[in-house]
């Protein structure tokens, strides 16, 4: 039952709290001509999580512009069908379609909203540079300050990606019901055309069914033929340009 419940409503999981352990200047045990190569490394660390968490918000924003266009396209559709058909089955198919798209377009902008909730983040100021001290203290200082605040905001990234896999989630599930949707409208035009596209269509499967099995094989191996020569012509032609040049 989870595994069906998970295929159709994934859930997040809760994950234990977890604590920042804050790294002191007596934590940093590097040699002193390595200080300034452990400084460099820690300050990329920090910009790359930076940077991490400015590509998840634009993911995110994404996600929801993407699907407000979709859903506002699918409903003014479905509202015309509703309002110029009489009740049949697949026109309910496409209103209970619609009403999945829209919950899981809902939870997807819902988790994407969550993305760019105002958490507390820690950035590099001017105060945290503007301080007295030998060189040594100084670089271990700075280290410290430069991990800490990578360490806190890892954990603020650490729940937006939780709350963009489960937008990717829904907005997989939103995919393939929109996806359904298209399909049974198409079905859906089909059954109210009166040009004959159903007749048409039964014509191409009977002529199909005509063909011998025979003469399906001996398509394909013409075809195979047909296929190698022209490879064969492509790479031949590629192999004496690159032997003539110099």
């Amino acid at each position: 039952m989870e595994k069906i419940r998970e295929f159709f409503w994934p859930l997040l999981e809760k994950a234990e709290e977890q604590n920042v352990k804050l790294l002191t200047k007596e934590d940093i045990d590097v040699k002193e001509n390595n200080l300034q190569k452990v400084l460099e490394y820690s300050m990329k660390i920090y910009e790359s999580e930076l940077g991490r968490n400015a590509a998840i918000e634009a993911k995110a924003s994404l996600f929801m512009s993407s699907l407000a266009i979709i859903t506002s396209v699918v409903l003014a559709i479905t509202t015309t069908l509703i309002g110029q058909n009489n009740f049949s089955s697949i026109l309910f198919l496409l209103i209970c379609l619609l009403f999945f798209l829209t919950i899981y377009v809902l939870r997807t902008v819902w988790f994407a909203v969550k993305v760019h909730e105002r958490k507390s983040f820690n950035t590099f100021y001017h105060s945290d540079i503007l301080k007295n001290g030998e060189e040594k203290e100084y670089t271990k200082e700075l280290i410290s300050a430069i991990v800490n605040k990578t360490r806190k905001n890892a954990l603020v990234i650490n729940s937006k990606i939780n709350n963009m896999v489960m937008a990717q989630e829904y907005f997989k599930r939103a995919i393939i019901t929109l996806s359904i949707y298209s399909f049974s409208l198409i079905i859906f035009f089909i059954t109210k055309c009166n040009f004959g596209i159903m007749s048409s269509v039964f014509k191409i499967v009977k002529a199909f069914d005509t063909v011998n099995i025979g003469t399906w094989l001996i398509l394909l191996l013409i075809l195979i033929a047909i296929s190698s020569v022209i490879i064969n012509c492509i790479l031949l032609r590629r192999l004496s340009v690159t032997k003539n040049q110099p």
